[in-house]
C-alpha cells in the first residue's frame, strides 16, 4: 500500500505524461497544417506560372493615343484574316470607294462591300466608345 504521497507523484507523473502526449498531438497538427498549406501554395503557383506562360499567343499592345493593336503568332491559328487598314490615315480621307452612310441613319443597313468604306470620322475630333459586357 503506497503512502499518500507517492500516490500524488504517480499521479503527477501521469497527469504530464498525458498533457505532453496532448501537445505532441497538437505540434503534428500544426506541422501537417502547415505541410498541407505550402504544398497547396506551391501547386497553385504552379498552376498560375503554367497558365501564364501558355495563356495568350498574341501580344497586344498600346501607343500613345490610346488604341490597341493585336498580333497573333504564325502557329496561333491556321485561319487567315485580311490585315486591318492602319490608323495613320489622317492625310488620306479615301481608303476605299464606298461611300459613307448619311449621320442620321436613315441609310438600309448594308452587310456586303464592293470595297472598304471612305474614312467617315472626322480625324481632328477624339472619339470615345463605352463597352459594357
Amino acid at each position: 500500500m503506497p503512502s499518500d504521497k507517492r500516490q500524488r507523484q504517480d499521479e503527477g507523473r501521469l497527469q504530464r505524461r498525458i498533457e505532453e502526449q496532448a501537445q505532441a498531438k497538437k505540434a503534428q497538427r500544426n506541422r501537417n497544417a502547415i505541410v498541407t498549406a505550402v504544398v497547396v501554395v506551391l501547386l497553385l503557383g504552379g498552376f498560375f506560372l503554367y497558365s501564364v506562360i501558355s495563356h495568350d499567343d498574341s501580344d497586344d499592345t498600346v501607343d500613345a493615343a490610346g488604341s490597341t493593336t493585336t498580333s497573333l503568332d504564325a502557329d496561333a491559328s491556321s485561319t487567315t484574316a485580311a490585315a486591318a487598314p492602319s490608323n495613320d490615315t489622317a492625310g488620306d480621307p479615301a481608303i476605299g470607294t464606298t461611300d459613307c452612310p448619311p449621320a442620321d441613319g436613315s441609310a438600309t443597313r448594308t452587310t456586303s462591300f464592293s470595297s472598304g468604306p471612305k474614312a467617315c470620322i472626322d480625324v481632328a475630333k477624339a472619339y470615345t466608345a463605352k463597352i459594357e459586357t
